[in-house]
């Protein structure tokens, strides 16, 4: 049995894959003219801190497992964020249809992702760098 959003009602168009009950949907974005293959599944959280530094800035960190796709080939979704005074000054992320990312205060540019503890060495350097430049000022 196949289902068929008609355009009308989205700009996507869905159709299961396999038999009836498959976990695998195919989505078809009218905007690309290739199937995606998009598991059906919850993301899994695989870490979530949020902890005060000694200035009472806050550190979130956030990852979750989610499903391959075409924005998310390593099969990671996350979220890292230095806080100070209510402000966001440093980001790392790879929000929807953005890809890998970092922000330095209003300053957005490409993030080359290699694995999750690089990621972390290079959040926790840029914090380092944001306290030497904040001390000189």
């Amino acid at each position: 049995m196949a289902f068929r959003r008609p355009r009308t009602q989205s700009r996507h168009s869905w159709r299961p894959l396999g038999k009836p009950g498959a976990f695998f949907w195919a989505l078809r974005l009218t905007a690309v003219s290739d199937w995606y293959m998009i598991p059906v599944m919850k993301a899994v959280s695989v870490k979530r801190t949020k902890d005060t530094d000694e200035r009472g800035n806050t550190i979130e960190i956030k990852v979750w497992r989610v499903p391959r796709t075409p924005d998310k080939p390593h099969g990671l979704k996350y979220s890292l964020v230095y806080i100070v005074d209510e402000t966001r000054v440093l980001g790392y992320d790879n929000a929807e249809s953005r890809g890998d990312h970092r922000h330095y205060y209003d300053k957005e540019e490409p993030y080359r992702f290699t694995g999750i503890d690089r990621l972390l060495e290079d959040f926790y350097k840029d914090i380092r760098r944001y306290l030497r430049e904040s001390q000189k000022s």
